[in-house]
């Protein structure tokens, strides 16, 4: 999974991939520690889609490169990943039931920071959660981008990526392959109407602004289904929230 804090990430994948329900509940205390959850699961039958997609290594696939499956997460990498950054694995229970695969897994952390450099670490998260203090007092819990590679670097990798791209054009335009892609996306988006993701933020105290689709009590939610997919109205992922500062004692930095 790529930006799972933010989830934009998962909009344009998980868009093709249908039969996927992933929740993830982030719960913040007043002194910033807090827990993490992430309830995900996919049908055996769209990971094996997802995987036949990507092995093809079709050309402009639409972020089916990106799309995640539960091999994503690897426990023995996520236990590492919190152990250097000081976050607590809690569980990590992966089964398969009825056809179905299912992973829950729940961390702790001392603060927001900390999780996201342990996301980072194993599932090549591009954008991490941050907590900045306000001018007047109060949080600003936003969505921070984090760039995985100097300019350089991407430099580099877009020079290569347009000399592979030659080498593929002949390639692209397979009939047979642009056939068989075809087909399989068809199966994938039959199944879209069991698509149910969620992101569920608790802060601490009184919410000031924010650009969730709905607030429940302290709870803010983001949601990616079907009805909201066909319609066009997904609106903005990337939490930007304001609560207020009275009885809250976070560390945080200045916002600028």
């Amino acid at each position: 999974m790529k930006r799972l804090a933010a989830i934009t990430i998962l909009s344009s994948a998980l868009f093709l991939t249908g039969c996927v329900q992933m929740h993830m509940d982030t719960i913040i205390e007043k002194d910033g520690s807090g827990t993490f959850t992430i309830n995900y699961a996919m049908s055996q039958e769209v990971a094996e889609a997802i995987q036949e997609l990507q092995n093809m290594d079709m050309p402009n696939q639409s972020g089916m490169d990106e799309a995640p499956t539960l091999d994503d997460f690897k426990k023995e990498e996520i236990e590492k990943s919190c152990k250097d950054h000081d976050v607590k694995l809690k569980k990590f229970d992966r089964t398969t039931v009825e056809g179905k695969e299912k992973l829950e897994m729940v961390m702790e952390f001392e603060n927001i920071d900390d999780l996201s450099d342990a996301l980072a670490s194993t599932i090549e998260e591009q954008g991490s959660l941050k907590i900045f203090k306000t001018p007047d007092g109060n949080y600003n819990l936003r969505t921070v981008e984090v760039k995985a590679k100097s300019e350089e670097e991407e430099d580099i990798a877009e020079t290569e990526d347009s000399f592979e791209s030659s080498g593929q054009e002949a390639e692209e335009y397979d009939p047979e392959k642009m056939g068989k892609s075809m087909e399989i996306m068809g199966k994938l988006m039959s199944s879209i109407s069991e698509l149910d993701v969620a992101m569920r933020i608790t802060v601490p105290s009184e919410i000031i602004s924010h650009n969730a689709q709905r607030v429940e009590g302290k709870t803010l939610i983001w949601e990616i289904n079907s009805t909201n997919i066909m319609s066009g109205e997904v609106g903005n992922m990337e939490p930007d929230i304001v609560f207020s500062g009275e009885g809250v004692k976070i560390k945080a930095p200045l916002q600028e």
